[in-house]
């Protein structure tokens, strides 16, 4: 919410630049972090999750992390073995924890390579999901991804026809000039340098 007014221009100044801490794909490790480290800070989050990744199940869900989180570049047997995604449960419970969930796609496909209804399907019904599964739509989206050659202008208005919010991949700072459907993020990858990081 603190977010969401800031972005809006609806939030007082402030002095300090905010951050807004997000987790894509709804990894089952996501869940572990909100419970074992966020609570200890009381710090809250927005989460990015598939619906229609989160429906399958077993190898199925495997086989969908691999084509479609990992684009193919990985097998679903090069996976690691406790790779799963957050199941229903695990979602709902952070948000009762008073964390935000995010659409991300129905699935995780590449939004640039879609149209008409398909585009739809991954776009809207993402939302019609998470409304019906936790109680209300979100207004944040974040495109899978996060690159320019992910995204389309297509992908873009039917996004903002949706959502208030949509966040992508490209590294940068938010400002008030900002617009909301292009929103930076800056990815912490734990392996690289830590000059890199700073």
């Amino acid at each position: 919410a603190e977010a969401e007014a800031w972005l809006a221009g609806d939030a007082p100044a402030r002095s300090d630049a905010p951050c807004l801490l997000t987790f894509d794909d709804g990894f089952a490790s996501n869940h572990r972090a909100a419970d074992v480290v966020l609570s200890r800070h009381g710090v809250k989050a927005l989460f990015f999750v598939c619906p229609g990744l989160v429906d399958l199940d077993g190898e199925a869900q495997r086989q969908g992390i691999a084509a479609h989180i990992f684009d193919g570049r990985l097998g679903a047997a090069d996976l690691p073995r406790e790779a799963r995604l957050m199941t229903w449960q695990e979602i709902a419970a952070l948000n009762d924890m008073g964390h935000a969930i995010g659409a991300h796609s129905m699935s995780h496909r590449r939004l640039s390579r879609l149209q008409g209804d398909e585009l739809s399907r991954e776009v809207l019904g993402c939302n019609e999901v998470l409304a019906a599964r936790l109680g209300a739509p979100t207004p944040w989206f974040a495109y899978p991804f996060g690159s320019i050659d992910s995204i389309s202008a297509d992908a873009l208005a039917v996004i903002a026809g949706e959502y208030r919010f949509c966040r992508s991949g490209v590294r940068g700072p938010n400002t008030g000039a900002t617009d909301r459907r292009a929103l930076r993020a800056d990815q912490i990858d734990l392996e690289a340098p830590e000059t890199y990081l700073s």
